[in-house]
């Protein structure tokens, strides 16, 4: 039997500060900044340093695109002009909207969540995850094979084909990453030869990224097919780096 998941209290609680492309030097001079930064309670996820800390933080996106507002004028109650509470359904961080305000910059992404059946139980009855589930309100989480279960038995049985591709993903990515350090060491040796390694690892590279997009879909057999893909030809592209006179990667 499934258990609903209140996803406007979780909205309410993860989704205090949002954000998009931006400039960190504007954002650094914004009222929302100024003001942010200062606040003794902050609500749990509304956060300057959780922000400053984040992936989106370092890659210096601000807050205002998602939330609203303006951040240029100095006042509180101008800057806050058109900001609407998460509460909100026309919030764009109301918590049927947050894969649409991910998705303006994760389009790939948003597209492969919009056609899963979690995202049509989301919009048909306001249950089931969005990206604060998942990834949190910073976006600056990426969950780890280990901690599916916690979250996906909350409507489901123990999630053991998610487990196994997500599984499969982090092997991918391991295994990407290995041949990308071998390819580096033998390019600054001088190594001769490369170029078939180099072309597998840019084929795991491509296939391990559309795994990654997959995943946001929930169709777990495909996302646990394309990690196996990538993983192989990475396997491959170190094989060939093996197989070179000399060479020990």
């Amino acid at each position: 039997m499934k258990i609903r998941i209140d996803l406007c209290a979780i909205a309410g609680f993860w989704l205090c500060l949002s954000f998009a492309t931006g400039s960190m030097a504007r954002a650094a001079d914004s009222s929302c900044i100024g003001c942010h930064k200062t606040v003794e309670h902050q609500v749990t996820a509304h956060s300057f340093m959780d922000w400053q800390n984040s992936a989106h933080g370092k890659a210096e996106i601000g807050c205002h695109y998602c939330h609203g507002g303006n951040p240029a004028l100095p006042g509180k109650a101008e800057a806050h002009q058109g900001l609407r509470p998460s509460s909100d359904p026309r919030s764009p961080v109301y918590f049927t909207q947050v894969p649409r305000t991910c998705g303006s910059c994760h389009d790939a992404e948003f597209k492969a969540f919009r056609a899963s059946s979690h995202s049509k139980e989301l919009r048909r009855a306001g249950r089931g995850p969005n990206c604060v589930t998942c990834h949190g309100s910073m976006a600056n989480h990426v969950m780890a094979a280990r901690e599916l279960e916690a979250t996906c038995t909350l409507c489901h049985r123990r999630p053991t084909q998610a487990y196994a591709a997500r599984l499969a993903v982090e092997e991918a990515r391991a295994a990407v990453n290995q041949l990308d350090l071998a390819l580096a060491r033998l390019r600054d040796k001088g190594r001769p030869g490369l170029e078939p390694s180099q072309k597998r690892y840019g084929e795991a590279l491509s296939i391990y990224r559309q795994s990654q997009v997959q995943w946001h879909s929930f169709e777990t057999d495909k996302v646990l097919a394309l990690a196996r893909q990538a993983s192989r030809l990475a396997s491959s592209g170190l094989a060939e780096l093996k197989s070179l006179e000399g060479v020990s990667p």
